[in-house]
């Protein structure tokens, strides 16, 4: 009895303090310019913030004008953004397709688009507004909650094993003449 509710706690705790990591997936945080925004004036890149990419793979990213011709531009990578530099300023209004094709940190591809239009009579880019992604650090609301489980799974099974013995007690009394 004893060695089942040891491996009862031990899977508990193991359970509460080895929780897998959620899995993350390249997501689209922020583009400059924006998702389906109207730019205008001088747009020097296409910057693109995600959250979950892989910064050591390598990722696809494509520019196409409002004729569906691409638009050559050397893809940067900076950790969690993808740029793409633009060396000729837009000139021909219209919707400018962005496509994208990208691996996760848990190694899921990723393949998206979106647009946004040009028209040289509205603001420019305010670029990208997210702050860049840092891994989180230690969390203490976490490594409580973990030691508040811990102890009410060590209560219960303290109570379990009481109640165990003092049962075991009673049958052993009422054999006894």
């Amino acid at each position: 009895m004893r060695r089942a509710v040891a491996v009862a706690l031990l899977a508990t705790l193991a359970s509460l303090t080895f929780a897998s990591t959620a899995s993350a997936h390249a997501e689209l945080r922020q583009a400059s310019p924006d998702v389906d925004q109207t730019v205008g004036g001088t747009v020097h890149q296409v910057a693109i913030q995600f959250i979950g990419l892989d910064p050591d793979a390598t990722h696809d990213t494509k520019l196409f004008d409002p004729a569906g011709n691409q638009i050559e531009a050397k893809v940067i990578h900076e950790g969690q953004r993808i740029v793409l530099p633009i060396t000729e300023p837009f000139t021909i209004p219209g919707e400018y397709l962005v496509t994208y094709a990208v691996y996760g940190i848990d190694g899921d591809f990723t393949e998206s688009e979106f647009t946004f239009r040009y028209d040289e009579s509205a603001p420019e880019p305010v670029g990208i507004t997210v702050p860049v992604y840092q891994e989180p650090g230690f969390d203490f609301v976490t490594l409580a909650m973990l030691i508040a489980g811990a102890t009410i799974a060590a209560f219960m099974v303290h109570r379990f094993v009481f109640a165990w013995r003092e049962h075991k007690a009673a049958q052993q009394a009422s054999l006894t003449p």
